[in-house]
């Protein structure tokens, strides 16, 4: 078996280094296939063929896309000391890469998961569209229509939080409340006006045309009682966690991992059944529409806090050996449906 991995790759000298998050599958899969890393950085240069590294024997090659069994997306953007992998920084090259693949994928080229199914959940719109369209318990949320909107928004009893429709990790994420009309301009300027204005039709200028804020009360059950995140793999659970907070800096915490002003704690959690019944239906709700293998559901006191479609991190260095090798089980399985 031949399998492509789409990963952010930094070169040092003669060495490559990929996200921790990513070793643990590399080391598993090159014992049972073959492994060509492919860097979305390279799709500029494909024509014909696509550059990879060939991770059994740490070469360099150029291979017709169709040799391989499959491309998988999910080790892509996830976290790197040295290089800023944040979603705005790999988003253009992600479709850039997704362009160059469309030939292929007409051919039979599979392409885990599809790019249809990734970019219609990297804006934070979906929230909305599947809480009107579903009776999935979301979040509330509302899109914010304006700056008059968002000033409206901030002058509400309780507290509300706004964070950018196309953003990870929290970036951007913001108490409204107590905030000035100044503060608030410049916030919304800054993802609201910051659309393409000059006639681009490229997949990534399509995408970012959706970005905006979105609106939603804030709720303590972040701090309270945590998020649990539920991983699902081929449509059975995997490497589920808890996060609860550890400390934080402010009065109001915007409880993420990797903000500099919290400290998350992070555990294995088994799911109760109501949760995994949840998750896996949201799961095959998602499926109708969009072919998916990979994805994960945050939840916050029973109700959805988000949908990671794109590239859900699983904290891998959380589990023992045997769940971990059960995960990559699972990964390898999506090459073989």
């Amino acid at each position: 078996m031949r399998l492509g991995l789409v990963l952010d790759v930094v070169q040092k000298g003669d060495k490559r280094i990929y996200a921790d998050e990513a070793m643990p599958f590399l080391r598993f899969g090159v014992e049972r296939a073959e492994i060509y890393a492919i860097n979305p950085e390279d799709h500029k240069y494909m024509n014909g063929t696509v550059r990879a590294h060939h991770i059994n024997s740490d070469q360099d090659l150029e291979l017709n896309p169709l040799e391989l069994n499959g491309v998988y997306f999910g080790n892509l953007g996830q976290s790197m000391e040295e290089k800023d992998t944040s979603l705005t920084k790999t988003l253009p090259e992600l479709c850039g890469l997704f362009e160059k693949l469309q030939q292929y994928r007409s051919q039979g080229l599979s392409l885990i998961n599809s790019p249809e199914t990734m970019l219609n959940f990297v804006s934070k719109r979906y929230l909305i569209k599947m809480s009107q369209n579903t009776d999935i318990p979301f979040i509330e949320s509302e899109e914010v229509e304006s700056l008059d909107h968002l000033i409206e928004l901030s002058r509400r009893d309780r507290l509300m939080l706004v964070k950018p429709l196309i953003s990870e990790r929290s970036n951007g994420t913001i108490v409204l409340n107590g905030k000035t009309e100044e503060e608030l301009k410049a916030h919304y300027d800054r993802y609201c006006k910051s659309k393409t204005q000059e006639l681009n039709e490229s997949l990534y200028a399509k995408v970012m045309a959706e970005q905006g804020l979105i609106a939603q009360p804030y709720t303590s059950d972040f701090a309270d009682k945590g998020e649990v995140k539920i991983g699902i793999m081929g449509g059975k659970i995997t490497l589920s966690r808890i996060h609860t907070l550890g400390e934080s800096q402010d009065d109001v915490p915007i409880v993420a991992w990797g903000r500099k002003d919290t400290i998350v704690n992070i555990a294995p959690y088994s799911p109760t059944t109501e949760e995994t019944a949840l998750a896996l239906r949201i799961y095959d709700i998602v499926n109708e529409q969009f072919p998916i293998h990979n994805m994960r559901v945050d939840l916050a006191g029973g109700k959805v806090s988000e949908i990671e479609a794109l590239n859900p991190s699983y904290s891998i260095n959380r589990f023992n050996s045997k769940a971990v090798e059960e995960h990559h089980r699972k990964i390898i399985a999506g090459f073989k449906n």
